[in-house]
């Protein structure tokens, strides 16, 4: 795994003030903004600085190229999975299972709503074969897959031999929300599916991988919604 960029200090080492913070936080500022229009190899360091109002040599004084910027973002970002990691690492009984599935995929849709243009820029500079953003998409993929993993591993009762299956299971769900939550809606509703049903179709795929059984809420009320107004 890579080592996680540090924030508290420059490329010489130094401690950064109150000063420093404040332009280095202007710098990756500036770099989100550009990302809205701009992929990671059309954006220059120039651009950044100017961005920022600052020079490039400022800029070179707190990272060592736009590669740089652009992996401290998904450091940033990457923060967000702490609140996914809670909620999973909480025990899930029946009744609770699908409530927790929908609140995780929430959770993991706003995370990306919140950090689209970073979180795409980065996969789209994985998918490219950039180690660096490969190593920053596990990282935040990889402890979120292990927790899920375990709560299959821990309901179906599955021998050390075979956690790699569990591992394997929610490898492909999870691709799925991330493929999903990485797409940008255009419209609320496509072909008579709402955005919500998506979302409760997700959760309940995620709670028949974990439980391995179809929620006893889906199965009595017939009704996928948990709560249509989320």
């Amino acid at each position: 795994m890579r080592k996680k960029s540090g924030s508290e200090t420059n490329q010489q080492g130094q401690s950064l003030g109150d000063k420093g913070r404040r332009t280095r936080a202007r710098l990756l500022e500036a770099a989100t903004k550009l990302l809205k229009t701009r992929s990671v190899r059309e954006m220059t360091v120039m651009d950044i600085a100017k961005r920022a109002k600052t020079s490039s040599a400022t800029f070179y004084l707190y990272f060592k190229d736009v590669e740089d910027v652009v992996l401290a973002l998904t450091h940033q970002t990457g923060q967000g999975s702490d609140a996914l990691l809670r909620l999973l690492e909480k025990p899930w009984n029946e009744t609770e299972m699908l409530g927790n599935c929908v609140e995780f995929i929430n959770l993991y849709r706003a995370n990306w709503e919140t950090n689209r243009e970073v979180l795409r820029a980065r996969n789209l500079e994985a998918d490219r074969g950039n180690e660096k953003f490969i190593l920053s998409r596990l990282d935040d993929a990889l402890p979120i897959l292990d927790t899920i993993a375990a709560k299959i591993v821990e309901s179906h009762n599955l021998t050390s031999s075979e956690q790699h299956k569990a591992f394997a299971l929610g490898s492909v769900i999870y691709s799925a929300m991330e493929r999903i939550a990485a797409t940008h809606p255009v419209k609320d509703r496509v072909r008579g599916v709402w955005r919500n049903e998506i979302r409760d179709a997700e959760a309940i795929l995620l709670a028949i991988l974990i439980s391995g059984s179809i929620p006893s809420q889906f199965l009595n009320e017939k009704q996928i919604f948990i709560d249509p107004d989320i």
